[in-house]
């Protein structure tokens, strides 16, 4: 069985053993999360041990009833011996074992899966084929949190599209996955859920996909729209992609394109005297300013998920929340679940020793700082003033660098 059939429809019998060959161990956290949820619902703990006293776990006795588990990684000759002596046909264990083993490759030693008892149930992680190519998609479609793609399970000029990838070449799954991820981002249309195929260089929307990352931000924030989120997303694919752009670097250009974006709603210095500003700050407060101000706090807040995710996907991500949250009405909280990862994030501004993101960071904190300055407090929606009172209780509200902040 394929850890993603398992996965879309985990059982596991209360006799069975269950063997895990992992490739990549993409999904390795999924599975063991599966296989200890079940081993509850069969009344047994699952209990993990050290792959130097696996061979004496699974045969010692237990007053209570539990399943053994082990990561064994890839197995050498001796321990291969032990465990297939241990899982032969007939063998009687005294407790349920859940072995994760890596994938040996062309010249490690293997489990002799057909010498096993019939206890035991294989569940490996799949190279991509035409042979595992259906149940791979059948499980990515159902797990992704990129809402459309439900709507294409049963689109076949999307599904064929992969099976050109794979019939020359397997994949791993790590791979796999994120070509698919690519596909739903740039070659899926986000409002007619059509899959459009390989974008043409020569068309409009090539021109667009090289525009700078500032263009296609400040359109996204103007006009909350799905189509100018699918723009940036295809400028930082084709930056990561084609251009070799480091993750962080490009986390740093969102930054410094987010941190022009407030310095342009700041008044110039000539016109600094008290009645423009007043008449000025007045045009400010409108939804431009806010939403500018509730992108900022976002990107801020969701640099762990940018750092730590598919960079592509993390972004559009961040921007279906932009476009969701800046369109609430009323008194409620656009930032209500977040507050605590942007306390998080403004927190590195003190911290001792920089990281590569210090001075892009630093750049949107002083550019909202800066921005805030010039919004009467009275005016301001409550979110707004809760901003400007946890940068200045965590000591950041005065945060500044020199230089511009430019971009290509």
């Amino acid at each position: 069985m394929l850890d993603v059939d398992f996965l879309r429809e985990p059982s596991l019998s209360p006799a069975a053993h269950l063997i895990y060959r992992y490739r990549s161990g993409i999904l390795r956290p999924l599975v063991r999360r599966e296989v200890k949820r079940l081993a509850k619902a069969l009344g047994r703990d699952l209990e993990a041990t050290a792959r130097d006293e696996l061979s004496l776990s699974i045969l010692a006795p237990s007053i209570f009833p539990i399943m053994v588990s082990c990561d064994a990684g890839k197995l050498d000759s001796e321990l291969t011996h032990r465990l297939q002596t241990a899982f032969r046909g007939g063998a009687v264990l005294p407790s349920r074992v859940f072995l994760m083993v890596a994938h040996p490759g062309p010249r490690g030693a293997v489990l002799d899966v057909q010498d096993l008892s019939p206890d035991c149930a294989l569940v490996e992680e799949p190279e991509v084929t035409p042979a595992t190519l259906k149940g791979v998609l059948d499980y990515l479609i159902e797990q992704t949190d990129l809402q459309f793609a439900r709507h294409l399970g049963n689109e076949a000029e999307f599904r064929t599209s992969f099976e050109a990838l794979v019939s020359a070449d397997p994949k791993t799954l790590p791979d796999f996955i994120k070509t698919f991820e690519r596909r739903l981002l740039l070659q899926v249309d986000h409002v007619t859920l059509r899959f459009e195929g390989e974008p043409d260089d020569d068309d409009d929307s090539s021109r667009l996909r090289h525009r700078p990352i500032p263009t296609h931000l400040k359109r996204l924030v103007a006009h909350r729209s799905f189509p100018d989120l699918r723009q940036l997303v295809c400028v930082i694919d084709r930056r990561l992609l084609h251009d070799r752009e480091t993750v962080n670097g490009l986390i740093a250009r969102l930054y410094r394109a987010t941190s022009r974006l407030l310095d342009d709603l700041q008044p110039s210095p000539h016109c600094r005297d008290q009645r423009s500003i007043s008449r000025q700050t007045k045009d400010l407060i409108d939804r431009t300013v806010l939403d500018s101000v509730l992108w900022s706090v976002l990107v801020l807040a969701w640099e762990e998920q940018l750092s730590h995710q598919n960079l592509g996907v993390a972004v559009h991500k961040l921007g279906v929340e932009y476009v969701e949250r800046s369109s609430r009405g009323g008194r409620e909280d656009p930032m209500k679940g977040l507050w605590s990862n942007l306390t998080c994030c403004l927190l590195k501004l003190k911290a001792d020793a920089p990281d590569p993101l210090s001075w892009s960071r630093k750049r949107i904190v002083g550019s909202l700082a800066g921005c805030l300055t010039l919004l009467p407090p009275a005016s301001l929606p409550d979110w707004v003033n809760d901003v400007r009172q946890t940068m200045a209780e965590l000591g950041v509200q005065d945060a500044s660098i020199s230089g511009a902040a430019t971009d290509e």
